[in-house]
């Protein structure tokens, strides 16, 4: 079953748009959402959320759809984008106050338990948290109504790499113990080199690839070479590539056929963001 099912979804903005997206991310998985600054991650996500109104297609979320059954939906699903629509004056015993009630699955001990995790203090107010205080609390938010769904934007950008990693881990940790989705854009592609089990790149509004994490790995390499070696055959046979001095370095979706057809070339496994950035570029 899929968490989340976008059928032919169209969002057209002046000068950019989201044109005739298919797509589906399975349930009880992490999924990973990269692509670069103004690729179109965000507004794909408030896509989702029906934080906008559509211009064509249809979108189901927990096998309901979206448009339909927004206010039941909003209360399974954890979501953080930005660094929250908080009242500034507040402590944040007193803002937890408020936005716990908007939920009705709303769970004290798991807000609590996640509170001390982060080490917050609620006698704080908001204007007086870091920008990785913040983040930290919006994930406590997010994470302490008994979703089935947590869709985030960019939740580690204020986070320091050990935070970040600390994050990664609770996804892990949430969905040994229960069914949930994550589906998390980030820019900061190391964080789903190690938990994330499928990947999606969007680029200029379309969905370059939707694949399982280690496939994706398994199947691309960097491939490098002497100037001599760039040939037509070489090129065809690269996703993009560049040259330097000496050589050039570029990127195969298919390492395993090439490494058999040009065996003196190097190949290296890529990560994540290797990936993403070939892509962007070619």
């Amino acid at each position: 079953m899929n968490a989340i099912t976008l059928k032919n979804v169209t969002k057209r903005y002046d000068k950019f748009a989201l044109e005739n997206i298919s797509l589906e991310i399975p349930k009880g998985y992490i999924t990973g959402l990269i692509g670069r600054n103004g690729a179109g991650k965000t507004t794909l996500i408030k896509t989702i959320l029906a934080f906008t109104d559509l211009d064509g297609g249809e979108i189901s979320v927990l096998g309901m759809n979206m448009a339909e059954n927004e206010k039941e939906l909003k209360n399974k699903i954890g979501i953080v984008i930005g660094d929250g629509a908080f009242y500034q004056g507040y402590r944040m015993k007193r803002m937890t106050k408020v936005i716990s009630g908007f939920y009705d699955n709303w769970d004290q001990n798991a807000y609590n338990k996640y509170i001390a995790r982060f080490g917050l203090d609620e006698s704080k107010k908001i204007k007086e948290l870091s920008t990785g205080m913040r983040a930290k609390y919006n994930i406590a938010l997010a994470l302490s109504h008994n979703a089935e769904l947590i869709v985030m934007d960019e939740p580690s950008s204020g986070l320091d790499p050990l935070a970040r990693e600390e994050l990664m881990d609770i996804f892990a940790e949430m969905i040994e113990e229960r069914e949930i989705t994550v589906l998390i854009s980030t820019h900061i592609t190391s964080d789903l080199d190690r938990t994330a089990d499928y990947i999606i790149m969007i680029n200029d509004g379309k969905i370059l690839f939707n694949t399982p994490k280690d496939e994706l790995l398994e199947a691309h390499r960097i491939v490098k070479g002497g100037k001599d070696e760039l040939t037509g055959e070489v090129k065809a046979a690269l996703v993009e590539y560049k040259t330097g001095a000496y050589g050039f370095e570029g990127l195969t979706a298919n390492g395993l056929n090439m490494k058999k057809k040009f065996p003196s070339l190097v190949y290296e496994k890529p990560t994540a963001e290797d990936i993403m950035r070939y892509y962007a570029r070619g």
